[in-house]
């Protein structure tokens, strides 16, 4: 079966594909509004787990995914900043799968979900990150196989999409180019992430005064 017919996609679809693959800004925005939109509920949930010793463990993991979320991403625009979609890019974390990005923001949301001590609310915003950038992945993939051709399908056979799972073919490049303008995205983007750490403590704190009415949720 050729690369084609795997990917469900024809070489003619893909070259009317060719030309920016994403409209990146357009995903980067549709998921600061989703974020915005799915955070005021959560000022009307009172986690079935409060005050309990799961509920903590749960904002605990949830400190550490977005953690490793910030510096993950860190990682991979040190690598792919200004070279998305530009070069093929197989070292450092793009050595272990091929949207190191996109795992590190989906780790990033279950954290947020986590620290909300809610599964329920975690699943969701998780289910909905991940339908979003599935869809930006496969668009990406289209374009990356017509643009490198055999070089894009021996990487595609070597990395896994999303979730590593050979952490001994991790390979590291002993200097890279740093795209400064890129990297500075990076970090507004984290800040996002970050700054989900105080304001749920500050909806906690609502709750505790009782703000507004709030309903249980699993």
């Amino acid at each position: 079966m050729t690369e084609w017919a795997q990917r469900d996609v024809s070489p003619d679809q893909v070259k009317q594909e060719k030309g920016p693959p994403f409209n990146q800004r357009i995903r980067i925005s549709v998921f600061r509004v989703l974020g915005a939109a799915l955070f005021p509920p959560a000022l009307f949930i009172r986690p079935y787990f409060d005050k309990t010793a799961f509920g903590g463990f749960l904002e605990q993991i949830g400190i550490i995914l977005i953690i490793a979320c910030v510096l993950g991403r860190c990682w991979a625009i040190l690598y792919i900043g200004g070279n998305k979609n530009r070069r093929l890019v197989t070292a450092g974390p793009y050595s272990l799968c091929r949207n190191p990005l996109y795992l590190f923001s989906i780790m990033g949301v279950v954290g947020f979900g986590f620290l909300l001590q809610s599964l329920v609310y975690a699943v969701v915003l998780t289910s909905v990150t991940v339908l979003i950038f599935l869809q930006a992945a496969r668009k990406e993939e289209a374009y990356l196989s017509y643009e490198f051709a055999e070089d894009y399908v021996a990487y595609k056979n070597s990395a896994p999409r999303f979730i590593p799972v050979n952490f001994r073919a991790l390979q590291s490049e002993s200097s890279v180019n740093v795209d400064v303008r890129a990297l500075n995205r990076c970090f507004w983007d984290a800040a996002f992430f970050i700054l989900a750490i105080p304001a749920l403590e500050l909806v906690k704190w609502l709750r505790g005064v009782n703000a507004a009415a709030t309903y249980v949720l699993f």
